[in-house]
């Protein structure tokens, strides 16, 4: 891809660690921290390789993030409110010294981020209601919805608003593109890819798992 010195966002799907694919990602697209912003979807942490070097290039980089549901349930357990020991253990085991320092910054993530052209969450949200007044564990975890007659839908076969809503969360779905939403987690931590939306252009640009850090048997493209 042709570098142009134009400010662009580009939005990176759930990372979990995977730093070497981000690093591959932004050369394939020619990142320029003078002129790009990076935003991702949350879940920096966990499951993969290299949470503390993920965190660090947020820092570095001043890039912005949603928060997860591994960041929200890894601070529910320092809260004592989920005992969600497994994430607990992992992460301060791999960040050692560093660990509160990891748990100020994840505190200080925003829910959502709305932009004039796109509303960037972790994995969505109940359609007609504010996320304001949303609980953060449906704005990190919902996937589908119930319907009157007792079937589930994914929570954006809901959405009919024009402006583009950006989520992750959902690797096995494959991913979503549609002109009003976009999927980005398309499994790069279970050895599928690594995907980022690039505004104003809306290009799709993404880079295969160097390896399948841990197994998970993803269901086809979702059909749109």
């Amino acid at each position: 891809m042709p570098s142009k010195k134009t400010n662009r966002t580009i939005i990176i799907g759930d990372l979990h660690g995977c730093y070497l694919e981000l690093l591959d990602l932004l050369d394939l697209i020619n990142y320029q921290k003078s002129y790009d912003k990076i935003i991702f979807t949350g879940d920096l942490i966990n499951r993969g390789p290299d949470s503390v070097k993920s965190i660090e290039f947020l820092v570095d980089h001043n890039c912005l993030s949603v928060m997860g549901n591994h960041e929200y349930y890894l601070i529910q357990a320092v809260d004592q409110k989920k005992h969600d020991w497994d994430i607990y253990q992992h992460m301060s085991k791999e960040f050692g010294t560093s660990f509160m320092k990891l748990i100020s910054l994840l505190r200080k993530l925003p829910l959502w981020i709305n932009k004039n052209n796109f509303l960037l969450i972790h994995a969505g949200f109940n359609v007609g209601t504010p996320l304001e007044k949303t609980d953060p564990e449906v704005l990190t975890n919902i996937r589908q919805v119930p319907q009157k007659q007792g079937n589930l839908i994914p929570w954006f076969d809901l959405y009919h608003e024009k402006k583009p809503v950006v989520f992750g969360h959902w690797a096995k779905l494959g991913g979503v593109i549609r002109q009003n939403v976009i999927g980005l987690d398309v499994g790069c931590v279970y050895g599928g890819k690594l995907r980022a939306v690039i505004f104003p252009s809306r290009e799709i640009a993404e880079v295969p798992a160097h390896k399948t850090y841990l197994p998970i048997k993803l269901k086809p493209k979702y059909n749109l």
